[in-house]
């Protein structure tokens, strides 16, 4: 939500705030991150999820300028490159959302299978 709040922001010190913001809603959902993904891959899935979540980090973070820069030349401004990189942390959440639910209702219906 902070890299909303730059579009907005009149001031230096507005964005800089957002910003701030911004850095520490990402490091506080590292943890979850990693502990829920890891948390859902079997041991031998693990390194091949890891190489795939650190694979997609290595290419948004090589197209992810370019694609802020021609959506700037584009539109004149930074708001539609700030928007859509506000996008990707809602689009992750959404799908740790999902993907934990789904993870806990197979653990929940693999206990029910066991007779009492």
């Amino acid at each position: 939500m902070s890299l909303f709040a730059v579009r907005w922001s009149a001031d230096a010190t507005g964005t800089l705030a957002a910003l701030c913001g911004c850095a520490i809603g990402i490091f506080v959902f590292l943890g979850t991150f990693w502990g829920t993904a890891l948390g859902l891959l079997s041991m031998s899935a693990r390194p091949v999820g890891i190489a795939l979540i650190n694979s997609i980090g290595g290419l948004s973070g090589y197209c992810g300028p370019y694609a802020l820069g021609y959506l700037k030349d584009a539109t004149g401004s930074f708001n539609t490159s700030l928007a859509l990189m506000g996008l990707g942390p809602v689009f992750a959440a959404l799908a740790l959302l999902i993907l934990s639910r789904s993870h806990d209702s197979k653990i929940v219906s693999s206990r029910r299978a066991v007779p009492d």
